[in-house]
């Protein structure tokens, strides 16, 4: 059976703490987790940039970027 990767969306407000927290507890519950970046949120900074910032800013590895999808994993 295949398990569910947690789905988190940004949003117009953009990269926030409370984002970032959000993606470390799916992390450590998961190992995985997919981060949606919404048309309201694509004008503020690059994808490639933001992926990398949260990344970052999660302590997480980046495993891909398809179009607007990020996925992250635990390092």
């Amino acid at each position: 059976m295949k398990t569910e990767i947690p789905l988190i969306h940004v949003g117009k407000g953009g990269l926030s703490d409370n984002l970032f927290t959000e993606i470390k507890t799916q992390l450590d519950k998961h190992g995985r987790v997919k981060v949606k970046i919404l048309p309201s949120a694509r004008n503020i900074d690059g994808k490639k940039k933001m992926a990398q910032e949260i990344s970052e800013k999660t302590k997480s590895r980046l495993v891909g970027l398809r179009g607007y999808t990020i996925i992250l994993s635990k390092k």
